[in-house]
């Protein structure tokens, strides 16, 4: 298990051109589901533009990773959430580098000695970290594209945050707030049938590398909230690999009190 980063620097170790890496990488993080023909697409931008040393591949890879999570397929659909992030992607990129040119990064590397596959290696991995921090940075968007069900976004947004923190908690109230779901009276039965469970079960569709645990939370006898334990990256997909018959309908039942 490795990171996405980890996988596009190990892919472009492999063989791979570095626009090629990147996208693969992300595809397999992101669950993009791209097809071979458009996996091949990224081919064309190693070597700077198929050896013209022009645009540097890594940084034509994360771009195309942009334009598939963001991208359009209409005149009408709007490009004001992807524009703004491939500016800033090639600003980074430029910033940490000096240049985004293939030829002005390599110029003192024999073209295609190992010392020059080498050398691009600090490319590949940095246009990868950058890419992974501006999805991270924005993953809302992101997710914001992939979910269609009425509440997964909101779970998401709500448990996105509490990765790595071990167990959490929130309250019935503060819960129902963040989900816009204050002017119902759902019980905590209610609310993991018809909101949570739904709302996992998409998530975990689409997401890997995102493992969720949750139960009710009591003050004395009373649900007072609900607690979350949510695990991200090469841990989560341990998780998952170890219980692949896991249902987010039967969570643990865990005894947290909470204050009233």
């Amino acid at each position: 298990m490795s990171t996405p980063v980890e996988r596009s620097l190990g892919l472009f170790r492999d063989g791979l051109y570095c626009s090629e890496a990147i996208v693969q990488a992300f595809d397999r993080q992101l669950n993009l589901g791209l097809d071979p023909s458009a996996l091949r697409v990224a081919t064309a931008f190693g070597s700077g533009f198929g050896g013209a040393r022009c645009s540097c591949g890594s940084l034509t890879g994360a771009l195309v990773v942009l334009g598939a999570l963001l991208g359009r397929t209409s005149a009408e659909e709007p490009v004001d959430r992807l524009f703004p992030l491939v500016k800033g992607l090639h600003d980074s990129f430029r910033s940490r580098f000096g240049q985004v040119c293939c030829r002005n990064l390599t110029r003192k590397e024999q073209w295609g000695a190992p010392e020059h596959h080498a050398h691009c290696e600090q490319y590949v991995s940095g246009a990868a970290q950058l890419l992974w921090d501006t999805l991270l940075e924005n993953y809302h968007l992101v997710k914001e594209l992939q979910y269609k069900g009425k509440h997964t976004l909101a779970v998401f947004q709500l448990v996105w945050p509490r990765r790595g923190q071990g167990v959490t908690e929130c309250s019935i109230p503060d819960l129902m707030q963040r989900l816009s779901l204050s002017h119902t009276r759902y019980s905590y039965g209610q609310l993991k049938l018809r909101v949570l469970e739904p709302a996992f079960s998409e998530i975990y569709a689409w997401d890997e590398a995102l493992s969720v645990r949750f139960g009710p939370s009591f003050s004395g006898r009373r649900v007072a909230g609900v607690w979350f334990e949510v695990t991200a990256g090469d841990e989560a997909r341990l998780l998952r690999a170890k219980e692949p018959g896991f249902k987010i309908s039967q969570p643990e039942q865990r005894q947290v009190q909470i204050s009233s």
